[in-house]
């Protein structure tokens, strides 16, 4: 069998996802909208990597602003939900990194100009 798909026991579509979650994910999402990979997928997130991407994304974007392109730009990111957005804004307007990087920018006229906005 495929790994995740099938392989006997009554999990196909489940995978290795033990059947009491997988019937409260389902009864969440159901299977008309959501395809069984996506559930899977959203039984094997971690909510907590979130919280530690906010650091890799203020690295990212930071480095951008120093070493990205000379001009006018924008950074588009996807977020989860709300909570994780308003977390992602509040780290890259008060962060002394992306502040430093940008003015860096400017200096050398790379992506972020003069200005930084989130």
């Amino acid at each position: 069998a495929v790994a995740g798909v099938g392989g006997g026991g009554g999990t196909k579509g489940r995978g290795d996802v033990p059947e009491k979650e997988w019937l409260d994910l389902r009864r969440r999402y159901p299977a008309g909208k959501f395809s069984d990979q996506a559930v899977r997928s959203l039984y094997w997130m971690d909510p907590e990597a979130v919280d530690k991407n906010v650091d890799l994304l203020e690295a990212v974007v930071a480095h951008i602003c120093r070493e990205g392109p000379a001009g006018d730009g924008a950074i588009l990111v996807f977020m989860p939900g709300l909570a994780e957005i308003t977390a992602a804004c509040a780290r890259l307007s008060t962060s002394a990194l992306v502040a430093e990087a940008a003015r860096a920018g400017a200096r050398r006229g790379g992506a972020a100009g003069a200005s930084t906005r989130v």
